[in-house]
């Protein structure tokens, strides 16, 4: 794998970033370079040349040109956007449009791997489809309602005759916002869903919270007990929460394997509750999720297999990958 060259479509300053760029170099031997859409065009720029035989070039944060078609594959982390700068308010919302109609054709265009493939991670970050593929697979999903209708979430409610969470679709604006039991104060609040839907579900017994990283058909597993009262509906709330690796069925193994399949994505993080009676329930996927702190956690070599997947075709799934010619 040495000689082989990543894109990291990430912030240079990102954590994971700079982990992964690390171990590409030392473990794999292998050369990657950062770009960012936050550094567009002031520090980064894209050309793109078609119908004249030459490749599109990228101008790196270091001032060199690349090939973009001599990177081997490139991985979508979490790149920011695009912040057009001494433009007028006007016209901020129309440059920054432009500018990523412009670099996401690009990429498109250059038809190199991207690892996830960003539009089956956009497709695959809908709540609703991952519960869907997961219980098609065969995985109980708590009973759920995605709505915007008051009486609807009032009937759901009424109907699980037990406890009801709700959350939100997605992280929020600036924060990560909690899982919450609903309760009689939210019941005067239902009519406020009209303007933003919210996501209810069934109150899942609590007995382990398991985090699932997939990497290709690398399954990689780790558990935590929290005892915080708080931590009860989202192990998130408890920052100092222990965990250990632990390895799953190998049925549930391979049924995740088969969501990342189904999904179109080479990589995923999973959270699962396994119930006191040792059921285990499918909460969601995360197709860009935080996997380094584990690695910490539980010395799992979660770096170098994601380094793994990135330099090997063979270990990713190949989505979208091939174009006629």
């Amino acid at each position: 794998m040495a000689g082989k060259k990543v894109l990291l479509l990430a912030e240079p300053d990102d954590d994971h970033g700079i982990i992964i760029r690390e171990v590409l170099t030392r473990r794999f031997g292998a050369a990657s370079a950062f770009w960012s859409l936050t550094a567009f065009p002031d520090q980064n720029d894209m050309s793109v040349k078609l119908g004249s035989g030459l490749p599109m070039t990228i101008l790196s944060v270091d001032g060199e040109y690349h090939r973009l078609d001599a990177f081997h594959v490139a991985w979508l982390r979490r790149p920011g956007s695009v912040q057009p700068r001494h433009v007028s308010r006007e016209m901020r919302r129309f440059c920054a449009a432009e500018s990523s109609a412009h670099i996401w054709g690009g990429l498109a265009a250059a038809r190199i791997p991207i690892v996830n493939d960003p539009d089956c991670e956009y497709a695959a970050n809908h709540k609703a489809l991952q519960l869907r593929v997961a219980q098609e697979i065969g995985f109980r999903i708590p009973k759920t309602l995605m709505t915007a209708d008051p009486n609807s979430a009032k009937e759901f409610i009424d109907s699980l005759g037990a406890a009801c969470i709700y959350k939100g679709f997605t992280q929020g604006i600036g924060r990560a916002v909690a899982t919450r039991e609903f309760g009689l104060e939210d019941i005067e609040a239902l009519g406020s869903i009209v303007l933003s839907p919210v996501i209810l579900q069934e109150k899942i017994p609590k007995g382990r919270d398991i985090r699932v990283n997939v990497f290709g058909r690398s399954v990689f597993a780790a558990y935590t007990v929290s005892e915080s009262p708080a931590a009860e509906l989202d192990w998130r709330v408890d920052t100092g929460a222990e965990w250990w690796p632990m390895k799953l069925p190998d049925d549930t193994a391979e049924g995740l394997c088969n969501v990342l399949d189904r999904l179109l994505l080479d990589y995923g993080c999973f959270d699962l509750r396994e119930t006191p009676t040792g059921e285990f329930v499918f909460f969601e996927v995360n197709p860009s999720g935080q996997f380094l702190w584990l690695e910490i956690w539980t010395g799992q070599p979660l770096a170098e297999a994601f380094c793994a997947l990135l330099l090997d075709e063979e270990r990713r799934r190949g989505a979208r990958r091939s174009f006629p010619s």
